[in-house]
């Protein structure tokens, strides 16, 4: 965005490339808010907390951001070289970043400053000035912008797909190398505003050092006595029954009912499409709870998320081998109570109402998870009926339904069906079982007390 701007300011040129070129800010855009400005990503691919996240997403972009701005000192006129040097190390660094690993940290930072680069070559093709408007040029940016949403909607729909980032970097290669094939650019001129990026990068800096300085996770602490309150609350993204996000209305919520364990499902960890915001982070600093995510998409920032105020012992995830129309998957955390180490998993099963037989196979896959480890709870959106198939599979291998006393009208979804549980194992003793009355999402919650016998542990 910084390059955009710029590239805005500049004053009339001798002449101007084709203007179909500024389709290539469409897959520019949307790259950056996918990679170079998702925090989220970051600290997800990288394993880094949020401060040392944002500080190398700071490098790459500074890095980038000062390529863009001394372009126009480069002496040859065309290009292409350099371009498909950019769109290969882009590309390398996009793969390293998203594998993970050893190169993750430099992967990241190419990507994100081969992502700005790209956009300076593009609008540097092309210059749109205040004082000589051209309506051509405003209608093939207003389509490049289309072209933003259309590739935004297309990585959300296929559940975090790497390959529409592919695709979004070989569309801007092209709209570059469209660029350098266009007319004449204007003549070069050294970049005065390299130290200005640089200040704003020694800021961004500061800005990190500052939050890492403050960055601390809350102590795990034990319940006073042998009784849990326990709480499943599918939160779509901190939006609530009226459409409006408001992520600090879920967090009032769940600290209402002042839960031991709480698990959430359809939890964002930087999905533009649902505000961009890292509702992991943000929770856990706003409730002052240990948490653990566990991602369903490719890209690890859409899926489900236990907070607790006990002891975490370990961690599975594990992704559904059958899916319908999203990617699920269910997260498994060993917590340690004053009654002895306790299992707890959380999962979002399919949607789709005609999808029992996904939901049914989906179901097998968590018991396969689960195996004999007991004392268990089972919570989550399950997205079936209580006398489904499913829920009659859950029970088969010993998962009680908490909820199952009741009355007929009782539901936790706005089209008033009963599909949010508690389930568990017989070692649990339910002392109170409640639907609770709130609008802040498209489902209640649904909260247990419940007790362990300390029988048959293991």
């Amino acid at each position: 965005m910084p390059v955009l701007a710029h590239r805005l300011r500049l004053g009339p040129v001798q002449a101007t490339a084709n203007g179909a070129v500024l389709l290539g800010v469409g897959p520019g855009l949307a790259l950056y808010h996918l990679v170079s400005g998702n925090l989220g990503l970051a600290q997800v691919k990288l394993g880094l907390p949020f401060p040392a996240a944002a500080a190398v997403l700071a490098i790459g972009v500074a890095l980038g951001v000062a390529g863009g701005d001394t372009s126009t000192a480069w002496p040859d006129r065309r290009r292409v070289p350099r371009v498909l040097l950019i769109a290969a190390l882009g590309g390398t660094g996009l793969v390293l970043g998203w594998r993970g690993g050893t190169f993750a940290t430099p992967g990241m930072i190419v990507d994100a400053a081969a992502i700005p680069l790209g956009l300076a070559h593009v609008l540097r093709a092309e210059r749109l000035t205040l004082s000589n408007a051209h309506r051509w040029d405003a209608l093939w940016l207003a389509a490049g912008l289309v072209l933003t949403l259309a590739l935004l909607t297309a990585y959300y729909a296929w559940s975090g797909s790497g390959a529409v980032l592919a695709g979004c970097g070989v569309l801007l290669t092209a709209g570059v190398l469209i660029a350098d094939g266009g007319s004449a650019c204007e003549s070069p001129r050294p970049g005065y505003r390299t130290p200005v990026v640089a200040i704003l990068a020694l800021l961004l800096f500061a800005v990190c050092a500052g939050q890492a300085a403050v960055e601390s996770a809350p102590p795990p602490v034990a319940p006073a006595g042998p009784d849990l309150t326990v709480m499943t609350f599918n939160i779509r993204a901190g939006f609530a029954r009226d459409g409006i996000w408001n992520l600090e209305r879920t967090a009032r919520t769940i600290e209402e009912q002042a839960p031991d364990v709480v698990v959430l499902q359809e939890v964002s960890r930087g999905w533009l499409g649902r505000t961009g915001t890292d509702e992991v982070l943000w929770l856990r600093r706003r409730l002052g709870m240990q948490v653990v995510f566990g991602a369903a998409t490719d890209d690890g920032l859409w899926g489900n998320a236990l907070l607790t105020r006990l002891p975490i012992e370990h961690t599975e995830r594990r992704r559904f081998g059958v899916n319908r129309n999203l990617q699920r998957s269910a997260l498994m955390v060993q917590l340690q109570t004053r009654s002895g180490a306790a299992w707890v998993l959380t999962t979002h099963l399919a949607a789709p109402q005609d999808a029992g037989a996904v939901r049914l196979a989906q179901a097998r896959e968590m018991l396969a998870l689960v195996g004999g480890r007991r004392p268990a709870l089972i919570m989550g959106d399950l997205n079936a009926d209580p006398d489904s198939p499913e829920l009659h599979l859950l029970s088969g291998a010993g998962f009680v339904d908490l909820g199952r006393t009741f009355g007929s009208g009782a539901h936790t979804s706005v089209d008033y069906r009963r599909i949010d549980y508690i389930l568990a194992t017989r070692e649990w003793e339910p002392l109170e079982v409640r639907i609770v009355e709130v609008a802040t999402s498209d489902h209640r919650p649904v909260v247990a007390k419940v007790r362990l016998s300390g029988s048959g542990q293991r």
